[in-house]
């Protein structure tokens, strides 16, 4: 593990976690699943959301970034050395909103990263979602 304090690639989502990581606590983190996600959300983002999570990891814009990770995708899927599986999806839970999907916003993540979107309510959540 790298000491506290020592400089790291500015950018990159594991070293920005780490800088601000608590120093009494262990943390496992993954990358590629922090990437994944922070890609998904960022398409359902607009406005100043957009713009933070686009300044704060670095990233030059939306449709590069799904470009990218949709690329990434492709090579694990090919490689004969690595295996990564990928089970992305997006839920909303109808008990706490009346909001909806976009479709524009499921084609996207369904097509860059091979996730679903689904509605479930507080009685079938947890047992869905699982």
């Amino acid at each position: 593990m790298m000491p506290r304090g020592m400089a790291v690639e500015q950018g990159r989502y594991e070293d920005i976690l780490y800088n601000t990581a608590s120093e009494n606590k262990s943390y496992a983190l993954s990358p590629f699943s922090l990437e994944n996600t922070l890609s998904v959300a960022l398409n359902g983002a607009d406005g100043q959301t957009e713009a933070d999570i686009l300044s704060a990891f670095n990233i030059t814009d939306t449709q590069s970034q799904n470009e990218k990770f949709n690329s990434l995708l492709g090579l694990y899927k090919k490689s004969k050395k690595i295996e990564i599986g990928s089970a992305s999806s997006v839920w909303i839970n109808r008990s706490k909103t009346d909001a909806r999907f976009d479709s524009d916003f499921e084609t996207t993540v369904h097509r860059y990263y091979s996730a679903e979107s689904h509605t479930v309510k507080d009685k079938n959540a947890q047992i869905s979602i699982n």
